[in-house]
């Protein structure tokens, strides 16, 4: 038996191309959440400024329930906003790293 019959061709390494698909899905992921906190802040200007949407003026002060809504959709927004900065730093600091291997 010579060397080459020896050798086992299933059993060597691959090179594999670099995986940037998962990392941009996690690139849009984080813009997708900036569009979502944009929905919860367009929530709150309809509350605040109800003119901008129905046309009509509104004199009456803002509601205990109102109030708390607001509350709800900015703390809403910035969870968004948060994890969309966490996503898009991960996505960068991945793809930064494929460019520098």
């Amino acid at each position: 038996m010579d060397s080459e019959s020896k050798t086992l061709t299933y059993a060597t390494q691959t090179v594999r191309p670099p995986r940037t698909a998962p990392l941009a899905v996690i690139m849009f992921t984080g813009l997708g959440l900036i569009a979502l906190g944009g929905c919860f802040l367009i929530g709150v200007m309809e509350i605040i400024h109800p003119t901008t949407f129905q046309g009509t003026p509104m004199a009456a002060r803002l509601t205990y329930p109102q109030i708390v809504f607001i509350c709800a959709l900015s703390l809403l927004a910035l969870g968004s906003f948060t994890g969309a900065i966490v996503l898009i730093v991960i996505g960068t600091r991945g793809l930064l790293r494929l460019i520098q291997n």
